[in-house]
């Protein structure tokens, strides 16, 4: 794993600042807070 610390996420119009960015390169799947996935959906 891999942490170059926290990164913001944009989506469309909506910005989430702070988050916590991990590169697993082993994991097949990509898992999100659910602040994130709340915003994902909403979009």
């Amino acid at each position: 794993k891999y942490s170059p610390g926290p990164a913001d996420l944009v989506l469309g119009k909506q910005r989430i600042k702070d988050l916590m960015v991990i590169f697993d390169s082993g994991s097949s799947y990509t898992y999100f807070t659910s602040r994130v996935y709340e915003v994902l959906l909403s979009e």
